[in-house]
C-alpha cells in the first residue's frame, strides 16, 4: 500500500495528467486508469520480509524500519517497504517512512554512516590520495575553524568511533571500519561545504525541504533524509555519477486506451572517474577487505 500511495501521488504531481491538481484528482477518480509501475515483486517481497524479520510491526520497542530500492540508470523505484501495515491501529500507520514529507512521508531519519560516501567522493574530487594513511584513534579532539566553509566558523569538537578501536588507515580500510575520527579529518581536509555540495549533487535533500546547513557532524549522517532519497543518491554513484529523478510510475492508460508514458530526467552531476573511484573504495565495506587494521 505504501508503494501504491507513492505511485498515486506521483500521478497527482505530474502536469502530464492534468493542468491542476484538481484536474489530476478527477482524472484518477473517473479515468478508469491502468497504472503501470516499476515495482519488482521479487525485490518487494524480499524487502518486506527483511523489515518484518528485523522489527515486527507491533514490536514493543516502537522502532521503525524501512527499505527503498532504486534501479540505477533509470530512477525506477523497484521496492518500498516498512515494518508497519496500512491503518491507524497498533503496528499501523498511513505515513510512508520511505519518502519525503511532501510525498506522504515523515520528517525523515538520520542517515548515519551512509553519509561517509559523500566525504569519500569529495576528498577524491579535491585530489586527496585515497591510499594515504593517517591516524584515526578511538577518540580525537578537533579544533574549531571554518573547516573549508569560510563562514560560519565551527566550534571545537570531540569525535569518537562507535567502537574502541583506532589505527593508521588508508581510505579503503577507514571505510570498511567506518572510522568516525578518520572521516571527520578527511571532511575537514576536503572542506565541509564541498562535502555538503557533493551530497546535494548526488541527490540528497531534506525530507522536509529545509535548507541543509553544513555541520562538523555532517559526515556522520546527522541530516534527516528519507530512505528513498538516500537510495537514489547511492544510485547516482552506481550510475557513474549520473543522477536520475526517482519514479514509480512508468505509464498510465485511460478508459479510452490513451497511454501516457513517463521518463526520468537524468544528468551527469559527478565526474565519472570520481563516482567510480568512490564505488571502488566502498567495495571494502561489502567484501570485508581490511588493509592494515
Amino acid at each position: 500500500p505504501y508503494y501504491c500511495d507513492y505511485a498515486v501521488r506521483q500521478v497527482l504531481d505530474n502536469p502530464a495528467f492534468g493542468e491542476t491538481k484538481e484536474d489530476r484528482e478527477k482524472y484518477i477518480e473517473t479515468g478508469g486508469l491502468t497504472i503501470k509501475t516499476a515495482l519488482d515483486m521479487t525485490a518487494q517481497d524480499a524487502a518486506q520480509r527483511a523489515v518484518f524479520e528485523a522489527i515486527p510491526a507491533a514490536d514493543e520497542s516502537g522502532k521503525a524500519a524501512a527499505i527503498a530500492m532504486v534501479r540505477p540508470g533509470t530512477g525506477e523505484v523497484i521496492a518500498m517497504s516498512q515494518n508497519r501495515t496500512w491503518g491507524d491501529g497498533v503496528g499501523q500507520t498511513t505515513y510512508n517512512y520511505s519518502t519525503d514529507q511532501a510525498d506522504g512521508g515523515t520528517i525523515g531519519m538520520q542517515a548515519g554512516s551512509t553519509f561517509k560516501i559523500f566525504t569519500i567522493a569529495s576528498a577524491i574530487e579535491q585530489g586527496i590520495n585515497p591510499y594515504e594513511r593517517f591516524n584515526g584513534t578511538s577518540q580525537m579532539a578537533y579544533p574549531g575553524g571554518d573547516w573549508g566553509c569560510g563562514d560560519p566558523n565551527f566550534e571545537s569538537f570531540i569525535g569518537k568511533n562507535a567502537h574502541d578501536y583506532g589505527g593508521n588507515y588508508d581510505m579503503f580500510t577507514a571505510a570498511a571500519l567506518s572510522s568516525n575520527t578518520w572521516f571527520l579529518q578527511r571532511e575537514r581536509d576536503a572542506g565541509i561545504c564541498n562535502v555538503v555540495n557533493m551530497a546535494q549533487r548526488a541527490g540528497v535533500k531534506s525530507a522536509i525541504d529545509a535548507k541543509i546547513d553544513p555541520t562538523i557532524t555532517f559526515t556522520l549522517g546527522v541530516t534527516e533524509v528519507s530512505p528513498l532519497t538516500l537510495a537514489n543518491a547511492y544510485a547516482t554513484f552506481a550510475n557513474h555519477g549520473v543522477y536520475c529523478n526517482p519514479r514509480a510510475v512508468l505509464s498510465v492508460v485511460d478508459r479510452y486506451g490513451k497511454e501516457t508514458t513517463t521518463s526520468s530526467s537524468c544528468e551527469q552531476r559527478i565526474p565519472r572517474d570520481v563516482a567510480d573511484a568512490t564505488t571502488a573504495v566502498l567495495t571494502n565495506v561489502v567484501d570485508g577487505s581490511i588493509n592494515g587494521r
